[in-house]
């Protein structure tokens, strides 16, 4: 009696494609690395102190634009800088802040090919100015874009950072 084999090998095909991811995929038990992150000095501070917030980009997959907007909480933090020298982008369209109406945006991006890798895209630098708990985000409109020729945005997770500003004790 013959054996059929064809439904064995596409299984093994199966589990071998599942667990070996190709170049673009995340792998299959989570991938732990966030494409676009928000790194702080401090996360509990007292008044007139600076709190530094670092955008940092993680990409495996060659990006060539990014548009991203960060928010805070202007009644507890004031903008003194936002430096985006170490950023990978060679061309930028928009570079503003409003420390009033509480938001950094920055969008920007670098021909083909693209840019792979770990990047600092901007640095901010606060100054606490007011009491209480305000996050810094990244906006869920924010867009990272892949090179594809298609502009399709890969960004899909969109971290915030909480800073709580106390009384010095």
């Amino acid at each position: 009696m013959k054996q059929n084999n064809i439904p064995f090998l596409v299984a093994i095909l199966f589990v071998v494609f599942l667990i070996i991811p190709g170049p673009d995929t995340p792998a299959l038990l989570g991938n732990s690395t966030k494409l676009l992150s928000i790194a702080t000095n401090t996360t509990r501070t007292g008044i007139n102190t600076p709190v530094i917030a670092a955008v940092q980009l993680n990409t495996p997959t060659a990006i060539n634009a990014v548009g991203i907007t960060i928010y805070f909480d202007p009644h507890i933090l004031a903008i003194s800088s936002v430096d985006t020298q170490s950023s990978f982008c060679t061309l930028y369209t928009d570079r503003t802040y409003d420390t009033h109406k509480g938001f950094v945006r920055l969008y920007c991006g670098k021909p083909n090919p693209g840019f792979t890798g770990t990047n600092t895209l901007e640095t901010i630098t606060f100054n606490t100015i007011g009491y209480g708990k305000s996050d810094i985000a990244i906006s869920p409109k924010s867009l990272i874009l892949k090179n594809d020729g298609r502009g399709t945005n890969v960004l899909n997770s969109f971290e915030k950072k909480t800073i709580s500003v106390i009384l010095s004790q």
